[in-house]
């Protein structure tokens, strides 16, 4: 554990061998807000749970790609995704430690039963979602990297671009709706 200035990073490693870490602002130490009901946590788990098939439906059935390992790699990013922007939301908001538990508890071990090598490959994930959205100019090789790891040899610029921004635009749409439930109770 490490104390700074403004507040605590807290990092521990799991039975898995990974490090696990939280950084906490001292406004989110001494915050009197009311918890979030474990219902609203419900909600919010069945909602990130629900598959967004708009994005699925575009990218999916490439050149004979492998479906399956599409939304398998598809579903493991979006996990990942999911664990990143609640992470994000705990910096700042201790409440959300129990949305992460909740998180860890209901979703993770129906990945890991399901998909093989699921720890690696989630780690990763969450690795590359962190360099995506710190990077402006390697989107398209990102995109590329991410379809060739399927098998998927997609070279088309306007189509890497899109599917970076789209991978974006998810950051962008589960931060906000984290914000709101935050700010909701």
């Amino acid at each position: 554990m490490m104390i700074g200035k403004l507040g605590m990073d807290f990092t521990y490693t799991n039975g898995n061998g990974y490090q696990k870490g939280c950084a906490m602002s001292l406004k989110s130490l001494f915050s009197r807000r009311k918890p979030i009901p474990p219902e609203a946590i419900d909600a919010l788990l069945a909602h990130l749970a629900t598959p967004d098939t708009a994005f699925t439906e575009k990218f999916q059935a490439h050149d004979g790609s492998d479906n399956d390992a599409f939304l398998t790699k598809d579903c493991i990013y979006q996990q990942a995704l999911t664990m990143a922007c609640i992470l994000s939301r705990e910096k700042e908001d201790n409440r959300f430690t129990a949305i992460r538990k909740r998180f860890e508890d209901a979703a993770l071990p129906i990945m890991r039963r399901n998909i093989t090598d699921f720890d690696q490959r989630y780690f990763s994930a969450m690795r590359e979602i962190a360099a995506l959205e710190s990077s402006e100019n390697k989107d398209l090789r990102w995109a590329r990297e991410w379809f060739a790891d399927i098998g998927v040899d997609l070279t088309n610029p306007a189509e890497l671009a899109l599917f970076a921004v789209m991978w974006k635009q998810r950051v962008f749409h589960l931060l906000k709706l984290l914000i709101e439930v935050g700010e909701s109770y």
